[in-house]
């Protein structure tokens, strides 16, 4: 019955809204769900979240292998974890719903005044990884109680800091 209210990435922190207070830290930790499915074998909920894109080239389907993914998984990683501490029996394994505008079929996607665009859409399960949370929380209120900012690493994809920074 929560799940509009949980929609709302706008509304952060509101009361009602998908967020957790992490004791150890004092963060509030949240975002906003897409969609959750009920998995009626298990009565344990499913987290999805939506993506969209649209392939410059033909390249086959939709994975989440590219490097710059790792932040989607991360995203479903926290999503997942929220969700178990605000006492919701979450499934291990989250899907990505991803609908990807097809510029490759024979039709126009411009046709006079109209425009049309095909979609492919591709379901992808990910199973989750919930046990980086804790210990990258508690590592981010350490680097910002540094008296000195930490080193920025260039590509920043592990949140690689140095305590002995600038």
């Amino acid at each position: 019955p929560d799940l509009n209210l949980w929609t709302q990435s706008l509304h952060f922190g509101a009361e009602g809204r998908m967020h957790f207070i992490h004791k150890k830290t004092n963060f509030k930790v949240g975002g906003g769900l897409d969609d959750v499915w009920l998995n009626t074998k298990t009565n344990k909920i499913h987290i999805v979240d939506f993506k969209s894109t649209s392939q410059k080239k033909n390249n086959g389907p939709i994975t989440l292998n590219d490097y710059w993914k790792n932040t989607y998984k991360r995203q479903m990683d926290l999503y997942v974890w929220i969700m178990r501490n605000k006492g919701f029996a979450i499934e291990n394994v989250g899907f990505f719903l991803y609908c990807d505008g097809d510029r490759f079929t024979k039709n126009k996607f411009l046709n006079n005044k109209i425009g049309n665009m095909e979609f492919k859409m591709t379901l992808i399960p990910y199973q989750t990884d919930t046990t980086w949370i804790d210990s990258t929380l508690s590592k981010i209120k350490d680097n910002l109680l540094l008296s000195r900012r930490p080193i920025h690493n260039v590509r920043c994809e592990f949140g690689i800091f140095l305590k002995n920074a600038l």
